[in-house]
């Protein structure tokens, strides 16, 4: 009986060492493959994608703004296409500071939004 008991405890004790084993395993093979998952730029670091986003939009809302220069020299006629422009500007930035904020809070733009209003 005593040997028996012996046994369960012996194979109780090796299950448990067993499954921290897999465990920790486990959190090795994860930690490789996100590892893996970076260099293959399969994933970006979140700052390094709120940077570029930043940059591309900041170019693109700078591009907007010399249009109506390029377009006429015409005083009057430029003053309304810079309202215009001016308004779509706007607009842009408040539509890319919500999918800056969908980036870092990990949700689609809309529920970003839905969560914002809350």
């Amino acid at each position: 009986m005593h040997g028996y008991i012996k046994f369960l405890k012996g194979t109780i004790a090796g299950q448990t060492k067993s499954a921290s084993s897999n465990r920790a395993q486990d959190a090795r093979a994860a930690e490789i493959e996100l590892r893996m998952a970076r260099e293959d730029r399969r994933i970006v670091d979140m700052g390094e994608a709120v940077a570029a986003l930043d940059k591309v939009t900041g170019d693109f809302l700078q591009s907007i703004g010399g249009l109506p220069a390029r377009i006429t020299r015409e005083p009057r006629e430029r003053q309304r296409i810079e309202a215009i422009c001016d308004a779509e500007r706007l607009r842009l930035s408040d539509r890319f500071a919500e999918s800056a904020q969908a980036l870092r809070s990990g949700l689609p733009a809309d529920q970003a939004d839905d969560e914002d209003d809350a």
